[in-house]
């Protein structure tokens, strides 16, 4: 391998795979040398084996399933929150009910909005990972992947409205507007 200034490590590390390895060792050995061939450290061999080992690739996919979540929750919730205001302004607005029951309203919608995003959001990246192994990738993937984020979601949005804390919540925020008005 020629010699390459520092900064272009990486781009040779990926341009240049290793020659179809025999076996998993040869190719973590065969990347170490590459590491370091261009001055990433005498244990290149041992991060290369620790980043390849199944601890590491778990630690992966559940920091990939968690971002998936948090940021389809985020985009849900701001959805569903300015809706869910639009909508209970209207009814205050014509009438049909008062600001404390719109804003209880308002409040449990978040809560069951947030719980049952997470809950299809995780069911539908675990769907992905699961199904993509047995499917492949293609339009049925996508469908059968978003079917099941959707059963979750509408299973978990019936679970949190009838818990506790849900009516709680409603409650709680009712009585704070009650009492400001």
């Amino acid at each position: 391998m020629p010699a390459v200034p520092a900064t272009d490590n990486a781009r040779v590390l990926m341009s240049q795979p290793p020659a179809s390895p025999a076996t998993r060792e040869e190719a973590l050995k065969r990347m170490a040398e590459r590491l370091e061939s261009v001055g990433m450290g005498a244990d290149a061999y041992t991060q290369v084996a620790a980043r390849s080992s199944l601890p590491g690739k778990a630690y992966q996919a559940t920091r990939a399933i968690g971002s998936s979540v948090i940021g389809n929750v985020k985009g849900a919730l701001w959805f569903t929150g300015l809706f869910s205001l639009a909508w209970n302004a209207g009814t205050v607005l014509f009438g049909r009910t008062s600001v404390p029951d719109a804003g209880a309203n308002v409040a449990g919608d978040l809560v069951s909005n947030v719980v049952g995003g997470a809950a299809g959001a995780t069911a539908s990246t675990l769907g992905t990972l699961v199904l993509g192994a047995i499917l492949g990738p293609g339009p049925v993937l996508t469908v059968s992947a978003a079917g099941l984020g959707l059963v979750m979601f509408f299973v978990a949005d019936a679970l949190v409205k009838r818990s506790g804390f849900y009516k709680q919540t409603k409650v709680q925020v009712r009585q704070m507007l009650s009492q400001a008005s």
